[in-house]
């Protein structure tokens, strides 16, 4: 007994996807990962992870000659989408 809960959604951290977000009518507000780790974590989950999905072409992102270049894609070309996956914790 015991499950896993899996969510996913936008990446509030990426510029690019924050683009597309309010395009879709069924999106509310944009959750940061950490925001979601968090009510995970209160929620009473265990073993939560953030796995990022999504990632844009090399050919979307800024070359990567510096370390100003590397920054500068982590904020504006990050992953498009995350998931946190949890588990259920098992009562006694």
């Amino acid at each position: 007994p015991g499950g896993v809960l899996i969510a996913e959604t936008i990446n509030a951290d990426s510029v690019s996807a924050m683009r597309a977000f309010y395009l879709d009518p069924t999106h509310v507000r944009p959750v940061p990962p950490q925001t979601l780790r968090f009510l995970a974590e209160a929620a009473g989950f265990t073993e939560i992870r953030i796995e990022y999905r999504s990632p844009l072409a090399a050919a979307e992102r800024l070359e990567e000659i510096s370390e100003n270049d590397r920054k500068l894609n982590a904020l504006l070309f990050a992953p498009q989408d995350y998931a946190l996956v949890g588990r259920v914790p098992i009562t006694p």
